[in-house]
Order: C-alpha cells, then sequence, then structure tokens
C-alpha cells in the first residue's frame, strides 16, 4: 500500500508538473495572444496618428492656398479697377480733347456763322425756334433758324 502510495503520490507529483507545464503554456500563449493584440493597436494607432498628421499638414497648406488665392483674387481686383479706371481716364481725355478741338472749331467758324446769319436775315422768310436743352450738361436755349432755300443755323447759349 505504501508502494501504491508512493506511486499515487509520483503520479500526482508528475500530473501536477503537466498541469503546471500546461498552465504555463496557456499563459505563454495567452502573453503572445494579447502581446500580438497590443502590437496590432499600437500598429493602428501609429497609422491613425500618421493619418491625422498628414489631415493636419494638409489642411494647413490648403488655408495657405486659400489665402494666396484670396491675395491674388485681391489683385486681380485692383487691376481690374485700375485698368477700368485708366480707361474711364483715357475716354475723359479724348472727351477733353474733341471739347477742345469743337471749342476751337467754333472759334474758328464764328466769322461764317455770323456771315451766314447776315445772308438768312436777307431772305424774305426765316423761320425761327427757340427751346430748352441741354448742352454740356448744362441748360441752355437752342435757337434754330432756318429759310426755304435750305440753310439752317443752330445755336445754343445759356439760359
Amino acid at each position: 500500500m505504501w508502494h501504491s502510495f508512493l506511486h499515487t503520490e509520483k503520479n500526482y507529483e508528475q500530473r501536477l508538473g503537466e498541469i503546471e507545464e500546461i498552465s504555463q503554456k496557456m499563459e505563454r500563449v495567452e502573453y503572445e495572444r494579447l502581446s500580438s493584440e497590443i502590437h496590432e493597436l499600437e500598429r493602428t494607432m501609429r497609422f491613425h496618428t500618421s493619418n491625422r498628421d498628414m489631415i493636419e499638414m494638409e489642411r494647413d497648406m490648403l488655408e495657405r492656398e486659400a489665402e494666396e488665392t484670396e491675395r491674388k483674387l485681391h489683385l486681380f481686383l485692383c487691376a481690374k479697377q485700375q485698368e477700368f479706371v485708366d480707361g474711364e481716364k483715357q475716354e475723359l481725355e479724348i472727351v477733353r480733347q474733341k471739347l477742345e478741338v469743337s471749342h476751337k472749331k467754333e472759334e474758328e467758324l464764328e466769322p461764317e456763322r455770323k456771315k451766314l446769319f447776315a445772308d438768312m436775315l436777307l431772305s424774305p422768310v426765316m423761320h425761327v425756334d427757340c427751346t430748352n436743352a441741354r448742352v454740356n450738361g448744362e441748360s441752355a436755349y437752342v435757337f434754330v433758324c432756318a429759310t426755304p432755300d435750305g440753310k439752317v443755323l443752330y445755336s445754343a447759349s445759356e439760359k
């Protein structure tokens, strides 16, 4: 019986050793599984962090591009306004030159106008009409004198 007890105790210790060994192997498998999960989670975290960093960099780049585009748009609008102003200045200068030529021609034509009017006064019939009008943005009287032989004289004077 003693022998049987030793044998059973030996068997028990052997089984206990096997259980311990299996328990250690299971702990090792569990450790490796958890370690693998941790490494995978860390890899995923690094991936997402990297993606977030890339998204932030791209957002910053897009903000800089938007600012540059706004600056260029402002410059473009300023250039367009300047172009418009320059065109208006050119048109104004042309109008001034035409007005100057008109005044010069008016002065040059004054003797001829007076002669034509004097000839028209010799006509047996002359129609004369006076009306209000705007001349160069100012109110004026416009006189129209006409004779049956086709002579017509227009004259404007300030009110």
